[in-house]
């Protein structure tokens, strides 16, 4: 059974908005969209890392509706998910969530094999996870990481890479770092400002830039 468009069923969930052609909530993604290519990206090929404090602010919402709204423009946009400890894109998305990331930073497979389309939208290819693995700091600090996101910046247009939350280890600093861009997202009601000082300390004191501040309201 289908969506209205097409769309399987698993990609017209409530957590996936920005399917929609119209509609406030996918407005607001096709604006931060905009305002991240004119004021931040300025035609420069960099990966965006999706970054908060505490599990449950919304990373994966965040990263998984902004990727569609990029691979909307027509231009193909990678989502990585690089939350190797809960991760959640191939649910979201409909594929299988092996092979992955974690296999291709342990050298059992090339980025090529691991990199899925995604089902129902033109241009959006996603890397799973993969396996959950014992050691996902250590994969994702290794040189190897940086290395896959400059190889697939030559292949998409946009990459855009989900993380773990920052209170369960180093993985989100180090991925950040990787990537270049961040933007740090803080729930209402629910982050602390000491969670947020710390993340953003945490960021300023590594090589990449933080594209700003998102507050999810939801």
């Amino acid at each position: 059974m289908n969506a209205p468009g097409g769309l399987p069923i698993p990609l017209a969930r409530a957590e996936l908005p920005a399917v929609r052609s119209a509609g406030a909530q996918a407005d607001k993604f096709r604006d931060l969209r905009s305002r991240l290519r004119l004021e931040v990206l300025r035609g420069r090929r960099c990966a965006l890392a999706v970054v908060s404090p505490d599990p449950g602010d919304g990373r994966t919402y965040l990263a998984t509706n902004l990727a569609i709204a990029f691979s909307q423009l027509g231009e193909r946009t990678l989502l990585i998910d690089a939350d190797l400890r809960r991760p959640r894109q191939h649910e979201l998305l409909g594929v299988d969530y092996e092979p992955g990331l974690a296999g291709v930073l342990a050298g059992l497979l090339p980025p090529g094999e691991a990199v899925e389309p995604v089902p129902g939208i033109p241009g959006l290819h996603v890397l799973p996870a993969g396996a959950v693995p014992p050691n996902p700091a250590e994969l994702l600090e290794r040189p190897n990481f940086a290395t896959l996101v400059r190889d697939m910046l030559q292949h998409f247009a946009h990459v855009i890479v989900d993380t773990s939350a920052a209170a369960r280890g180093p993985d989100a600093r180090n991925v950040a770092a990787h990537c270049g861009l961040s933007v740090v997202l803080a729930r209402r009601g629910r982050s602390t400002m000491a969670s947020l000082q710390a993340l953003l300390g945490s960021l300023a004191r590594g090589p990449g830039e933080v594209a700003g501040l998102i507050i999810n309201e939801r």
